[in-house]
């Protein structure tokens, strides 16, 4: 699900529970309860990739980060879902990597509490 998106250099900025969908399969094998067993190899996607970002890249030779700016003045993504460093220094604070990564631990947090 992420390797395309670490391969083109790219940050969602809207990861949320509706735009991750897990398809488990079941094993056609039994357990001891005569029960099937739920593998989760089925088919992940990430959806909804229209607010996507490229990730500035870093040049050697210079010692200082790229300057990033926020794309769009309004907020980017799902309030739920949101990095806490993000909404509070919005509109100054673009999407970062750490943001993303932070995006994905609410997702997995709502699905194991719900």
């Amino acid at each position: 699900m992420a390797t395309h998106a670490c391969i083109l250099r790219l940050l969602h900025r809207d990861v949320s529970a509706g735009n991750v969908i897990i398809r488990p399969s079941l094993s056609s094998k039994f357990i001891q309860n005569g029960k099937k067993k739920v593998i989760w190899e089925g088919e992940r996607v990430l959806t909804d990739w229209e607010l996507a970002k490229e990730i500035p890249v870093r040049d050697p030779s210079k010692s200082e980060a790229p300057k990033e700016v926020p794309r769009q003045p309004e907020r980017t993504g799902t309030w739920q879902f949101m990095s806490v460093a993000y909404v509070e220094n919005h509109p100054n604070w673009p999407v970062t990597v750490a943001d993303e990564l932070e995006l994905f631990f609410h997702v997995l947090l709502f699905y194991a509490v719900r």
